[in-house]
């Protein structure tokens, strides 16, 4: 359970952290200075400032009023945080998202995104503050629980209780919000828009990614299917990284255990010249070297591998 001075402490903080952005604000130059630490700060600013409407688009600043973790609610009912342009992310999507599309009369659209609006502040006001349909103890102690699911919660706890909030909350908290989707266009992106084409235009660049990235998600959509009928469920290449990985979390009094792949991998079936190669050498020295086993056949004498 979380207590009343830990959320006291925690809206003291950012309260104290957006009077001093606040502060920064306002002793921001609006000339660039000429020191190196007042310059970095300077364009950090500018940078922040142009940037961050595309940080927080509409469904960002929604699923924030409707969050159902305790502390990012009292976050969002400081009223040093309170900030004009959330109401209005949410007028935009519920008159976007809530309101029929067979509705084309103009009188009679205004007066049902009205009437939207204001029941979806009521049910705003009840679930900041715990009243009415949410009332009960019991959802908010799931809430408090970090592994929560948001559109999850909503569609459990709010969806049957309320008229516009449960389901605008989960249409938007189901919506990604990281920056997983932004680096996976990046790289479709790159693909095309390199060496000669780099001069490619936007619109151009844009129907490559797209096409070509969504023929990368049917590709493996089918190399997945087909390994699963296989019934090959890892590869090779999926234990390069394994022993490294897992001494991160040894310490010095446990054992370390030698994974051996008792058979033959696919870098081994390699021909080579009368040269050799000194790389592959070194792949099997480490994978075979010191291995020991016993040999059924010479009467279990114990072998070892040099």
């Amino acid at each position: 359970m979380l207590s009343e001075s830990g959320s006291e402490s925690c809206s003291e903080e950012d309260s104290t952290y957006n009077e001093q952005e606040e502060s920064d604000e306002d002793s921001a130059p609006e000339e660039e200075p000429l020191e190196d630490l007042a310059k970095l700060k300077y364009w950090s600013y500018r940078h922040f400032k142009h940037y961050r409407p595309l940080l927080l688009p509409d469904h960002v600043r929604v699923s924030y009023l409707l969050c159902p973790h305790p502390k990012i609610i009292e976050h969002a009912k400081n009223p040093v945080n309170r900030d004009p342009e959330d109401r209005r992310a949410c007028e935009r999507l519920i008159k976007k998202l809530m309101v029929p599309v067979h509705v084309v009369d103009r009188h009679e659209k205004e007066l049902l995104e009205a009437q939207l609006i204001d029941t979806f502040l009521s049910e705003l006001r009840d679930f900041q503050n715990r009243q009415g349909p949410f009332a009960s103890s019991h959802p908010w102690i799931i809430a408090m629980n970090e592994d929560v699911i948001a559109h999850e919660w909503h569609e459990k706890y709010s969806l049957v209780e309320t008229k516009v909030l449960g389901a605008l909350a989960c249409r938007v908290t189901s919506k990604a919000k990281g920056v997983g989707c932004a680096e996976r266009h990046w790289k479709a992106t790159k693909r095309h828009k390199k060496g000669k084409r780099g001069r490619l235009g936007s619109d151009i660049t844009k129907k490559l990614s797209t096409i070509s990235a969504a023929n990368s998600y049917e590709l493996s959509a089918v190399r997945r299917a087909t390994a699963q009928r296989a019934g090959k469920l890892w590869e090779d290449d999926d234990f390069e990284n394994y022993n490294n990985f897992f001494s991160k979390n040894i310490t010095n009094s446990t054992r370390v255990t030698r994974i051996f792949r008792a058979w033959e991998e696919r870098w081994e079936k390699v021909q080579f010249d009368s040269f050799g190669d000194e790389k592959f050498a070194a792949r099997m020295s480490a994978k075979y070297e010191g291995l020991k086993w016993i040999d059924v056949d010479s009467k279990r004498e114990m072998h070892t591998a040099l």
